[in-house]
């Protein structure tokens, strides 16, 4: 017979990092064997057996919180602390606060207690964040515009275009340039000097014009150039689509501009 789990306490908390920290801090604090947490103050409607706790941000309480994992648990699993929020996914929030809990009592070694479904789901939600940042780190396409900054649009599946912008400072340190998450509206720029945060209200238009609008005059030249250069160098005979979808998954290729326009006679299987 199945146990009903009266221990049912919902963190309610604004759905900001720092006030998930804050919740997360305060279910450990008041000893829940489980928790589940809801961003947005909240809202909707709650179980039968739910004991909900409001929690308000707290940032110092947070900043506390993340840094007393990296100094018990590792940096690794603040790096996961951190990932798991950019999934965007509420469900693998009580598997977090499960993980953590296990590792205050395990220290250091909490990943290696694989079968416990907790950090299975916490190790399998990281990997996959990680890869979409490694896959973008070399999908991501930047198009020069007229005021002669850079411009790379891409819709991640999580929440990754700070650590994508971290990556290309390194790469791009010189040039000004946006990265534009045009699924949740926000971006990414560099001057040379920081990185800032932001909202952005709209993308340029996908199809550049020869010569014209926000883009840099030749831009449209550089990507035929591009494109042409992509398709000469593919081998017909080693074109492999299984494994280029698993390498470059289809869901990123509305803005690879080596991709053939259609009608455009391209080889490759873009």
């Amino acid at each position: 017979m199945a146990m009903l789990d009266l221990d049912g306490r919902v963190f309610l908390f604004d759905g900001s990092f720092e006030g998930l920290l804050t919740a997360l801090a305060a279910a450990l604090a008041q000893g829940a064997e489980s928790a589940r947490f809801r961003g947005g103050g909240g809202a909707g409607q709650g179980g039968l057996w739910e004991v909900p706790v409001r929690v308000n941000p707290d940032p110092e309480r947070a900043a506390a919180f993340l840094g007393d994992v990296r100094r018990r648990l590792g940096e690794a699993v603040a790096g996961r602390v951190i990932h798991l929020w950019w999934a965007e996914r509420e469900e693998l929030f009580p598997p977090l606060y499960d993980y953590l809990r296990l590792g205050f009592g395990h220290g250091m070694a909490v990943d290696g207690y694989q079968t416990h479904p907790a950090v299975r789901a916490v190790l399998a939600a990281d990997r996959r964040v990680v890869l979409e940042i490694n896959r973008l780190s070399g999908l991501l396409r930047f198009r020069e515009l007229a005021d002669g900054s850079l411009y790379a649009p891409v819709a991640p599946d999580a929440n990754v275009s700070l650590a994508l912008a971290r990556h290309f400072r390194g790469r791009l340190h010189g040039e000004r340039w946006l990265i534009h998450d045009t699924r949740r509206g926000v971006g990414v720029s560099w001057d040379g000097h920081k990185l800032a945060l932001g909202q952005v209200a709209a993308a340029p238009p996908g199809e550049v014009a020869e010569g014209g609008g926000v883009y840099h005059a030749q831009e449209g030249r550089i990507q035929e150039l591009w494109r042409g250069f992509f398709a000469a160098v593919a081998i017909p005979e080693r074109v492999n689509p299984e494994l280029q979808r698993r390498c470059m998954p289809r869901r990123y290729w509305e803005y690879l501009v080596e991709r053939p326009r259609p009608g455009g006679g391209g080889r490759v299987c873009l």
